[in-house]
């Protein structure tokens, strides 16, 4: 190889190791990297399809949250089910499913370095040639398009940082 080609690869090599370092180095310290707190929003339906099962949790690795709120509504706005945690790892709610309702589904979390990440989904299911769908739809994003997923198959989303506390 040519000596520009070595010097070139040293660089890209020189890169991927400070990268790691970034990543890494707060593991060393006791202090989890920013990566691991981005938590990541599960919706999807059991196998029978009478169950929707929404989760909430970190999108890396288990990551201990100081707060998670989780909570569904019907579009009459009445409280379906919530769940309210402290220093936990995750939430997760099992609701029956209502072929012709759709959910609305808040998701708020706080980590241990007070950043708050908050998301608000809607989810309904519809018949497309002989199938069962799931619709997703952003009701706080303007330029969000609406998205679908045919079961087994579940929809996944990080949940953005929205501030600190």
């Amino acid at each position: 190889m040519e000596r520009a080609a070595w010097v070139r690869l040293l660089i890209v090599v020189t890169i991927l190791v400070l990268l790691a370092l970034v990543l890494v180095t707060p593991r060393f310290l006791g202090q989890p990297s920013e990566l691991e707190s981005f938590p990541v929003l599960v919706v999807g339906l059991n196998k029978e399809q009478t169950l929707w099962i929404v989760s909430v949790g970190g999108s890396v690795q288990p990551y201990m949250y100081e707060g998670i709120l989780l909570e569904a509504r019907d579009p009459t706005n009445t409280t379906l089910a919530n769940e309210t945690v402290g220093d936990a790892y995750d939430a997760s709610l099992r609701l029956p499913v209502n072929a012709s309702a759709t959910l609305d589904l808040h998701t708020w979390l706080l980590d241990r370095q007070g950043n708050y990440f908050e998301y608000n989904v809607t989810v309904w299911l519809f018949t497309l040639e002989g199938r069962t769908m799931m619709g997703i739809a952003f009701p706080d994003e303007d330029s969000a398009p609406n998205q679908t997923r045919t079961p087994p198959a579940d929809f996944r989303i990080p949940v953005p940082r929205r501030g600190n506390l």
